[in-house]
């Protein structure tokens, strides 16, 4: 296979750093009630309740394109995930958390590089997420991902 030049940097781009003591991989079905507990520690993720499981799992199973993705260490502990898929033609990042102690390392921006490639490559073009109020810290990330607020558009929701 011959890489493009934009292809080269992409794959650049993904790795992990040389020597890294963590490994990216796409997320499965049985990684899903490990996640979940994952993120259900950190508050600041906002995984609400009626989250489920194994509708999760099932999301993970047909996902097209894989946008999901786990971190772990060496060991096998989950050091950060990042929930996303698709929502008709629109690509969606639901959650992303790192552990306290493996934030500042770059992980959260590779696992959402991976993701939005993993959209690119399934010809998604437009990916959307929500971004809490008062979450400063949480706006500044995306933001610095290339995300943007929406003009003229409000989010409107109804639980079943």
């Amino acid at each position: 296979m011959t890489l493009t030049m934009e292809t080269a940097a992409t794959a650049r781009a993904l790795a992990e750093p040389t020597g890294a003591a963590y490994r990216i991989q796409p997320m499965t079905a049985d990684d899903v009630a490990a996640v979940v507990a994952f993120m259900r520690r950190y508050p600041e993720v906002h995984f609400c309740e009626w989250e489920d499981e194994t509708l999760l799992a099932q999301a993970v199973r047909r996902q097209w394109p894989p946008a999901s993705f786990v971190c772990r260490d060496g060991d096998g502990t989950i050091l950060g995930a990042v929930i996303a898929g698709s929502v008709g033609v629109r690509g969606t990042i639901s959650h992303v958390a790192v552990a306290p102690e493996a934030r500042r390392h770059g992980i959260a921006s590779r696992m959402v590089r991976r993701s939005l490639a993993a959209f690119r490559e399934g010809g998604i073009r437009r990916v959307f997420l929500f971004v809490v109020a008062d979450a400063a810290s949480g706006r500044a990330f995306w933001e610095a991902q290339g995300f943007r607020e929406t003009q003229g558009e409000s989010t409107l929701e109804a639980d079943l």
